[in-house]
């Protein structure tokens, strides 16, 4: 049945019509579609000004070191064929187009959902677009900080913002500068949980396939406006698959899935699937990631073998994983009773979990929707309610000297069968893939332990042609940033939050290889 799709322009017909929409005047009609998919072009980025955000933000925060921010535009130039200013000072491609979506989907039971999601579109020559590129982000605790609620954009979406305060991601910015800002159509799923579905819990890396779908359900919408903007469903299109952290997992379940019973995804919208390029995945959940979890890890330059970076990054952001994870666990399959995955005393939080006149419990940071619930805030209440915990079992303290998280976490989990067995459905480690994969990681990484990468690097060329599978490996010594610091002055090796951007451009790398020959 066809139905209608409510397209809102915040920019003049006559604009518009200058690049990807064919348009006999400027009285364009926009209103042929699905009226279960709504699109809103939410703005319009200048690539000269993703340029500098990305320049300043992320290649060169550096503080007054110029000699570091130098050392990694030469290091992305050599290593990734990569200059910044290919991203507006010397593009011919001026502007980026920013579109929130409304979709239909599924939740993790099957129930009909409607998510959301963000499509970056470059304001370029129908001609020139090079694919899309279906792009899954990486962990995101705040239920805001997702794609389809752009930073500083003119006509955000009312579910982005709750308590009179914006919530605004740099997605757009660093997604649009380093991909749309070359030639290619961005699709990016909020995920259930998340953006307009946030009355929900997040499944944090349990059901990986359904989060995964979540991406393919998008792929409709993004060809109807495709479609609206001059690029007929007639034209077959190359369909690339990325992600990172979290997303990376997903972005490899969505190439397995389109490379079986899914594959009808991409007859029904005229895709031929290409490239897969995951970065930094969690894809072996049940013999790399848990175990990284739980292991009292040694950083480098002692590293083990679960090669982390930092004591620091291991400290603050191991209480964050596992918790996430936990009460996704919990909420989805212990009737949302969290004392079976967590420590009661670390459970309640306490003090640390009181911001304003509102007290929460852990759980309540990733259920609840609140103006409270900042990532920083989040973030802050996990790192010190662990910190404070000791389980009387076992009298670990967490810290800097046992990273372990253990001490927080409900004695015995791990030998829970709900628990493994949930676990060990998410890894996504031994198959074939007829498609080529091209696997990114960091050498060291304090969050997403390499072992992910290497399990199912190794498990994907035992199954498949070796030919088609790849690997590109960052060395965290070739980028220095401040990222991480409060201090801007203060310089370190990129570690998993301050790589995005590096890891991203890398991807570009190999999305240009392939699409050039394509």
């Amino acid at each position: 049945m066809r139905h209608k799709l409510i397209l809102s322009i915040a920019i003049s017909a006559t604009l518009v019509c200058t690049a990807l929409i064919a348009c006999a005047s400027s009285n364009i009609n926009l209103n042929e579609a699905n009226s279960d998919i709504q699109t809103t072009l939410v703005d319009t980025y200048k690539t000269t000004e993703l340029q500098e955000y990305i320049e300043k933000e992320n290649i060169c925060k550096t503080g007054k070191n110029i000699d570091a921010c130098n050392e990694n535009k030469k290091n992305l130039a050599d290593q990734f064929n990569f200059n910044v200013d290919q991203i507006g000072k010397n593009n011919s491609i001026s502007r980026i187009n920013a579109y929130a979506v409304t979709y239909p989907s599924h939740g993790v039971s099957g129930e009909a959902k409607t998510l959301s999601g963000a499509i970056l579109v470059p304001d370029v020559a129908k001609e020139k677009i090079k694919g899309v590129i279906l792009f899954y982000h990486p962990t995101e605790v705040s239920k805001y900080n997702v794609p389809s609620c752009f930073m500083n954009a003119k006509n955000l979406p009312d579910y982005c913002q709750i308590g009179g305060r914006i919530r605004g991601s740099s997605y757009a910015m660093q997604l649009g500068g380093v991909f749309s800002a070359h030639g290619y159509v961005v699709v990016m799923p909020d995920y259930i949980g998340q953006g307009i579905d946030s009355s929900t819990m997040h499944p944090y890396m349990i059901y990986p396939q359904t989060n995964a779908r979540s991406g393919l359900d998008m792929l409709k919408a993004s060809r109807q406006l495709l479609k609206t903007l001059g690029i007929d469903d007639s034209v077959e299109l190359n369909l690339y698959l990325s992600g990172y952290s979290e997303g990376g997992a997903y972005s490899l379940w969505a190439s397995r899935l389109l490379q079986g019973y899914a594959k009808k995804r991409l007859y029904d919208n005229n895709f031929t699937l290409g490239l897969t390029v995951p970065i930094s995945g969690a894809y072996d959940l049940s013999g790399a990631q848990i175990p990284f979890l739980f292991a009292n890890v040694e950083p480098y330059p002692h590293a083990d073998k679960y090669k982390a970076l930092a004591a620091e990054e291991l400290t603050n952001m191991k209480p964050v994983s596992a918790t996430t994870y936990l009460t996704a666990l919990a909420y989805y399959n212990f009737n949302q009773d969290y004392s079976t995955v967590l420590n009661p005393d670390f459970l309640s939080c306490g003090s640390y979990c009181k911001f304003g006149s509102n007290t929460y419990t852990i759980p309540e940071l990733y259920t609840l929707i609140s103006s409270d619930l900042t990532r920083d805030n989040i973030f802050a209440a996990n790192k010190n309610a662990a910190l404070d915990t000791i389980n009387p079992d076992n009298n670990l303290a967490y810290g800097s000297e046992n990273n372990s998280v253990r001490s927080f976490v409900a004695d015995g989990i791990t030998k829970n069968q709900i628990f493994s067995k949930v676990t060990k459905q998410a890894d996504i480690i031994s198959w074939k893939t007829l498609k080529p994969v091209t696997f990114i990681n960091l050498d060291y990484d304090s969050v997403i332990t390499p072992l992910n990468t290497q399990s199912a690097y190794n498990g994907l060329r035992k199954s498949s042609n070796k030919n088609l599978v790849d690997r590109v490996g960052i060395s965290n010594f070739d980028y220095n940033t401040s990222i991480n610091s409060k201090n801007p002055n203060a310089l370190e090796p990129i570690d998993d939050v301050g790589c995005r951007v590096f890891t991203y451009i890398a991807a570009l790398n190999e999305f240009n290889k392939v699409s050039a020959v394509e």
